[in-house]
């Protein structure tokens, strides 16, 4: 092949071969641009259906566009050839970054890397793609740690939507597999979410989480359908318990309590770099700060007289700001146990209620986890005492309901549901009140058992009570769809 030229690209030589095809470096004679020629296996593109899925779905895969997706710039057949033109990527596979580091990236490192490449794909499965074969070598490092994600679809072309597993499959596809990949099933985006999970486990202990020289593929997929991944800290001592905990959703063997899609997945690593609610500063304010303290440090005085003075100085003002708050206190108190509730120190309880994003799309995360689980109570522990909220039917009734009621409701419908899955999707936190400690967060859900279905617009409106802990004092669905049963 070395040496065609196929649509004014010419094949200069080899890059890789794999279990579908040979990769070759092309350049395009008039642009002088450098490609990736993928040519598939001639038992492939001697095959009817292959050439047929191969048009369609090149079709759908060259209008990818993303950072981090290798972009498909065109395919053609060939002197009974099937060839993808591909961006070239100058990089390393990040199967190769992991064996030369001689085990794991560092968690920071990790994390960064990770969270691009669920960017590309929250952006694939927008567009209604699924991976299926995702593994550390169908990603690619640039040097300057940008990924990027090989391969979208060409399993799709190989394998069209064949429910098996072919026997002689590479062991390297095995060990990333979801269990419905595994048994045959039908997939989705959250058989993906179950590969990236596995990858995020090598990628953090550099081995992957099965023997592969001790287990046959029988073993391992037996493993894959029926055992949890084992803790990164056996192998890692100080990776973080909520980092195993996201692996651990991430391949849950049931899809339905994986994470639901990818952005989910990012915001859950998110939350691990911002443990700690800030307060939503503007940067000239940011930068205000900043230069009061630069001009504080470089008016220090060095003489310790003026140490000194400054001490005494700080003593009394302390003693006048206790002294004037003592009154304030005697002067509005008339001995009510009510009117003690809103002193000075009220107001000192109440700045420590500030709420930021993160923690609102971890609760929301938390919030539709214990229901796809049906854990109730887990659940109803998420609603304040003084809930107020409304419930829709599909007829069009409008129900008001306090605590109790939402409770016995919520019991009663979530204790009956059969093949549950409430889906969140575009989550927007807004209308921020840190002065009170409270936020509204709107987002698309999907709800689907058994007996109905529906999809609209939710609106939570949450606040932090006195233990600092949030939650939902108003809930309302708009829905978007006609629901099928009250």
């Amino acid at each position: 092949m070395i040496g065609t030229e196929i649509f004014n690209y010419k094949i200069l030589s080899v890059i890789g071969e794999g279990g579908m095809g040979t990769v070759y470096l092309g350049k395009h004679e008039k642009l002088d641009r450098k490609v990736a020629i993928k040519v598939l296996l001639p038992e492939f593109a001697r095959n009817p259906e292959i050439r047929e899925r191969f048009i369609n779905e090149a079709k759908t895969l060259s209008k990818l566009n993303h950072q981090n997706i290798v972009t498909l710039y065109d395919f053609t057949e060939f002197d009974k050839n099937l060839f993808l033109i591909m961006e070239f990527i100058d990089g390393t596979g990040l199967d190769l970054v992991i064996n030369r580091l001689g085990g794991s990236l560092s968690v920071q490192r990790c994390i960064k890397i990770f969270q691009q490449i669920l960017s590309g794909f929250e952006y694939a499965h927008s567009q209604g793609i699924v991976h299926r074969d995702i593994k550390p070598s169908n990603i690619i490092l640039k040097t300057d740690d940008t990924p990027k994600i090989l391969d979208f679809g060409i399993a799709k072309i190989i394998l069209g939507d064949s429910k098996l597993t072919r026997t002689g499959t590479r062991m390297g596809s095995v060990l990333y597999m979801s269990p419905e990949q595994v048994l045959g099933k039908e997939i989705d985006p959250r058989s993906d979410i179950y590969s990236l999970g596995v990858t995020l486990f090598e990628m953090l202990t550099g081995k992957v989480p099965y023997d592969t020289t001790t287990n046959s593929d029988y073993e391992i997929q037996n493993k894959i359908v029926n055992e949890q991944l084992p803790p990164t800290r056996n192998i890692i001592p100080h990776i973080t318990p909520e980092i195993d905990n996201i692996i651990a959703k991430a391949t849950a063997k049931n899809p339905l309590n994986r994470f639901y899609n990818c952005a989910e997945f990012s915001n859950a690593l998110l939350s691990l770099s911002s443990p700690h609610p800030v307060t939503d500063t503007s940067s000239a304010d940011k930068k205000t700060i900043i230069q009061s303290q630069n001009n504080w440090q470089s008016h220090k005085s060095s003489d310790p007289k003026q140490k000194n003075n400054k001490i005494i100085l700080i003593g009394v003002l302390s003693g006048v700001i206790i002294i004037a708050v003592l009154l304030i206190i005697f002067i509005t108190s008339d001995g009510t146990e009510e009117k003690k509730k809103t002193t000075v120190i009220d107001s000192l309880i109440k700045k420590n209620k500030t709420i930021n994003e993160n923690e609102v799309r971890t609760f929301i995360t938390q919030w539709q986890s214990y229901q796809n689980s049906i854990n109730i109570s887990g659940y109803l522990s998420q609603y304040s005492s003084d809930f107020q909220g409304i419930k829709r039917t599909k007829s069009g009734k409008t129900f008001y309901l306090n605590y109790s009621e939402w409770s016995a409701d919520r019991s009663k419908m979530y204790s009956t549901a059969e093949n549950l899955y409430i889906g969140v999707t575009d989550i927007v936190v807004r209308n921020y009140d840190n002065n009170n400690g409270t936020v509204e967060a709107t987002f698309k859900q999907t709800y689907t058992s058994k007996k109905y279905t529906d999809e609209g617009q939710k609106i939570l409106k949450i606040k932090k009570d006195y233990n600092d802990v949030l939650k939902i004092y108003y809930e309302e669905l708009i829905y978007s769809t006609e629901s099928i049963g009250d």
